[in-house]
């Protein structure tokens, strides 16, 4: 007797054959070594006349950048204690403002040039004034104790005054 039915094929239909695994030769010699150049270590700091922005492992090392990533933190350790209901609302926006300043700085140091570098310093600094307003919003629902606001604001408005600092800096040729 014939088959009415077609056999279904094996495996799994949307995902590409598996095919055999590259072999390539081995290599016989290593790669040729760099040529090491005499010259200054590229600068840490944004200060004016400090020549190129800072690269993305630099502005790490910027006093501001470790300011407002330990605000990070704190924010994430403030908003585990906020109701439910939060959670997807006042609790997840303080959390993206505040990782936003320093994922700011961060991608505008990798940027090409001052003037995009400086743009991303001034939507961090924006960012500054977005938080305090959800921390004052936290305070006043009830959400976060007065002392821990003014703690945190005040760090904000340090924060604030340095990113101000570094955008000014960039200004300058």
């Amino acid at each position: 007797m014939a088959t009415l039915y077609r056999q279904r094929p094996q495996g799994n239909p949307y995902r590409p054959p598996q095919t055999a695994p590259r072999t390539d030769p081995p290599r016989t010699a290593a790669p040729p070594a760099r040529r090491q150049t005499e010259s200054a270590p590229p600068s840490n700091s944004a200060a004016p006349g400090a020549g190129r922005p800072p690269t993305r492992h630099s502005v790490e090392q910027l006093e501001v950048f470790q300011l407002a990533h330990q605000l990070v933190l704190r924010i994430y350790d403030l908003t585990r204690g906020f109701p439910r209901e939060e959670q997807l609302g006042l609790s997840a926006e303080l959390r993206r403002t505040a990782a936003s300043i320093p994922a700011n700085l961060a991608e505008g140091a990798a940027r090409h040039g001052r003037a995009a570098y400086r743009e991303f310093v001034d939507e961090a600094r924006s960012a500054t004034a977005e938080i305090r307003y959800h921390m004052m919003l936290s305070r006043d629902l009830g959400y976060v104790p007065p002392a821990a606001h003014a703690e945190i604001d005040g760090d904000y408005d340090r924060v604030a005054r340095m990113l101000t600092k570094l955008g000014q800096a960039l200004k300058e040729p």
